[in-house]
């Protein structure tokens, strides 16, 4: 996915939550996790795409202002309205807020730092919050229900579980709020 934007135009694009989960599931979840079955032998299943689910956003927050600084808004127009966020409040971030050192600060710091959650508002702090819990459910939801079905798929589903970035972050924060786990 492009990381071009048009912010020097002031313009900022919302897509809805069914473009948004089109985007990934096409270009990234399908065939990422599609291809990661194919080695083993395996057809993609629900379960793997819940585990793509949590990738997503796991990624989505450890990018978060790198993308909204290019304009990339990885949030629907539907949990935009429901936090209180719209294209001005990005373009504000952006263009108030978003420096170069703040983008790095974010990715070494994470999202619940206070510093960060300072930048971000009270209404991205509260959507990255959710996002952080939906993905630890999408990681619990796969590991609860995977269902090992040959000796390619046990390899995998101990590899991922392993070595998987939100393994880290999401399993062992059971109970823990994102401003409390999260970096």
């Amino acid at each position: 996915m492009s990381r071009h934007s048009n912010i020097a135009h002031e313009a900022i694009v919302l897509s809805s939550q069914a473009d948004i989960d089109q985007r990934y599931f096409t270009n990234f979840i399908d065939p990422t996790w599609g291809l990661t079955a194919k080695t083993v032998d395996e057809s993609l299943t629900d379960e793997m795409r819940e585990l793509g689910r949590a990738s997503r956003r796991y990624y989505n927050l450890q990018d978060l202002f790198e993308d909204i600084s290019c304009g990339l808004i990885n949030i629907s127009k539907e949990d935009c309205k429901k936090f209180g966020l719209d294209e001005d409040s990005f373009l504000r971030l952006i263009h108030d807020k978003l420096t170069p050192e703040t983008i790095e600060m974010q990715k070494k710091l994470g999202v619940s730092h206070a510093a960060i959650r300072d930048v971000m508002g009270e209404g991205l702090t509260n959507w990255a919050d959710r996002e952080f819990a939906l993905g630890r459910e999408n990681l619990q939801n796969w590991q609860n229900s995977s269902k090992i079905n040959s000796l390619g798929s046990a390899i995998l589903d101990l590899t991922v579980k392993q070595q998987h970035p939100m393994n880290t972050l999401f399993h062992f924060a059971n109970g823990l709020s994102a401003s409390k786990f999260y970096k």
